[in-house]
């Protein structure tokens, strides 16, 4: 473990005579204190060139395709979870399954979105070609389980 708070563990993983970076997060739910969060993951992996895996429930969406009920998102509010994976050269691994891995009731409405997701930077794209993730059923929490599959 190479860091470690409320919203983050930051790993380092040796395998096969390889060695890649993962960090499981689990973002802040209040919108307020996110950038923060987006903040200090910069401060601490800085520009990580080598092989990076993220994964977790974000707390967020990247676009409007990624929630179904509830009232619409402004584009707006968008920007912000955009421009720290555009900083951080991250990219959504392929997926399989129902992205959408979070419901909830928030007043008469039933919402579900795609708060949960496994995405890496080109390094690790690169170093695993066939990486992909799945989204599978919910067992027992308001979020679907995501596991990332990773083959050279």
């Amino acid at each position: 473990m190479l860091h470690a708070c409320k919203n983050y563990i930051d790993t380092k993983v040796k395998a096969e005579g390889k060695s890649f970076y993962i960090t499981f997060v689990y973002w802040e739910p209040d919108h307020t204190q996110r950038q923060r969060v987006w903040d200090e993951i910069r401060e601490t992996v800085g520009e990580r060139s080598e092989p990076w895996l993220l994964t977790g429930d974000f707390n967020e969406i990247i676009n409007a395709s990624e929630k179904r009920g509830g009232p619409l998102r402004p584009e707006g509010s968008f920007v912000e979870f955009r421009t720290f994976m555009s900083e951080c050269d991250l990219n959504d691994l392929r997926y399989s399954g129902n992205f959408l891995s979070w419901r909830g009731q928030r007043n008469e409405h039933l919402v579900r979105c795609r708060l949960d997701r496994a995405m890496s930077n080109s390094a690790w794209a690169e170093e695993y070609p066939t990486r992909r993730s799945e989204y599978l059923k919910f067992e027992g929490s308001d979020h679907r389980p995501i596991i990332t599959i990773s083959t050279r």
